[in-house]
């Protein structure tokens, strides 16, 4: 267990987030590490297993974990005893961490959203939440004013990724664009899963998308409020800010291919956000 590097860790998991934090000051990058590499063990959780009920029992390991009731077993895993030391050192809250937790249940259901408003709860859960805690390790104080970077930031981030995985989703059956934004498209859940009807696919992702841009400029302007190293907690929104043109561009087609950011392209973009810093 002391050979374990986060950093290590998270370049093998998740390149992308990798890159981005050797853009941090070198004293934050591991406990950010750790809190990635957390996001992602959440995440992998429900392909991981079979039944909804094997994933409730994981994540509420990772409470318990988090509550002090597991301490002498999350001591014997790596990943939990590094993140009880990033929660200690860092006074990270436990509400936060309970709001990924719970968010995580959903995917665990593959649940519908039915409105927008459900939509965003859930981009809030499990990726606003986040945001918040990598906040607290590099700028505290920034934390006051930063509920509104952090809530768009994970909206649009989160809109994003289900574009990106919208085609692998499909093929699972499962639909995350809301019930509500699908019928203001002119369609249904039924009818974006039989792709057959071009115009009504390529209405909803229009709206989705324009929806996450949205969400996105909202994000912006509030992280320039903030100071210089809190901004760099957000550049993973450079990988929103191109699969989201991307969408744009792809419409109802990205139901049928996923969308793929190349490495390249992402080191470009994750250099431009940072030089508007």
């Amino acid at each position: 267990m002391a050979d374990f590097d986060p950093l290590s860790a998270l370049q093998n998991a998740d390149p992308q987030r990798y890159a981005a934090l050797l853009y941090m000051a070198e004293a934050h990058r591991v406990p950010l590490a750790t809190l990635h590499l957390f996001n992602l063990e959440l995440a992998r959780i429900p392909r991981l297993v079979r039944e909804p009920m094997a994933g409730e029992i994981r994540l509420q390991w990772w409470r318990e974990v988090l509550l002090g009731e597991r301490a002498g077993e999350g001591r014997s895993n790596p990943l939990a005893a590094a993140l009880m030391d990033v929660v200690r050192d860092h006074e990270l809250p436990m509400s936060a961490f309970g709001m990924m937790l719970d968010g995580r249940i959903v995917d665990l259901y593959a649940d519908r959203f039915e409105t927008r408003g459900d939509l965003e709860g859930y981009c809030g859960q499990t990726r606003s939440a986040l945001f918040q805690l990598l906040l607290q390790i590099v700028d505290p104080v920034s934390i006051t004013v930063s509920a509104d970077a952090s809530g768009h930031a994970g909206c649009a981030l989160g809109i994003a990724e289900i574009l990106s995985h919208a085609a692998m989703d499909r093929g699972g059956g499962k639909v995350r664009v809301p019930d509500d934004m699908l019928a203001s498209a002119g369609g249904s859940a039924e009818d974006w899963l039989r792709a057959e009807d071009d115009a009504f696919l390529n209405r909803a992702v229009a709206a989705f998308v324009a929806l996450g841009i949205s969400h996105l400029t909202e994000a912006n302007q509030a992280i320039a409020a903030l100071d210089p190293e809190a901004r760099r907690i957000y550049l993973p929104l450079c990988e929103a800010e191109v699969l989201l043109n991307a969408a744009r561009r792809r419409g109802g087609s990205l139901v049928q291919t996923p969308l793929h950011l190349s490495p390249f392209r992402h080191h470009l973009a994750l250099l431009r956000r940072f030089m508007r810093f």
